[in-house]
Formats: C-alpha cells, structure tokens, sequence
C-alpha cells in the first residue's frame, strides 16, 4: 500500500493530517467492490479489511461511504452501507 512505502516521516504527517481532521477516508474499503458481481460476504470482508487498517494505523472510523459505480448503486450496496453506519 501507498503509506506502508512511504518514509517514516511521511507516514508521521499522514497520522498527524487526520488526527487535526485535515484528511478523511472516505468509504476505507480494502478495495471498491463490483456491485453487479459480488456475494454480501465478499462486500462485508471487503469493508472489515479496509476498516480494520484504516483503524489500526490512524485510529480512524470512516463514517462517509462514497462508491463510484458507472452503471447505478445496487440497493444491496446502500442497504450495507446504512448497516455500517455510513451517514
């Protein structure tokens, strides 16, 4: 991942960045899921892995979920979002 490369000093600024709430993760999934292609489990651990990091390394918890999809959101996908607290 991008921060696990970057120099200590780096990766310092990034924490201190979010601690001042002056960068945000927004959505924090391990990756940007297929809606049209995906089982509900895969969404959820996809979610868990991004979240878990972004907690672990910054101790932050997303609560905007934001997803790029060209041919619409699936209501499974919003329905998900809404049980993970996502405003």
């Amino acid at each position: 991942m991008w921060y696990e490369s970057q120099p200590a000093q780096k990766q310092q600024n990034v924490i201190k960045f979010v601690q001042e709430g002056r960068l945000h993760f927004s959505n924090a999934g391990f990756s940007m899921n297929d809606e049209g292609a995906t089982y509900y489990d895969d969404m959820i651990e996809n979610m868990i892995a991004g979240h878990r990091y972004v907690h672990d390394k910054f101790g932050y918890v997303p609560t905007v979920g934001w997803h790029i999809d060209p041919f619409g959101h699936s209501a499974s996908q919003a329905y998900l979002y809404s049980l993970m607290g996502f405003n």
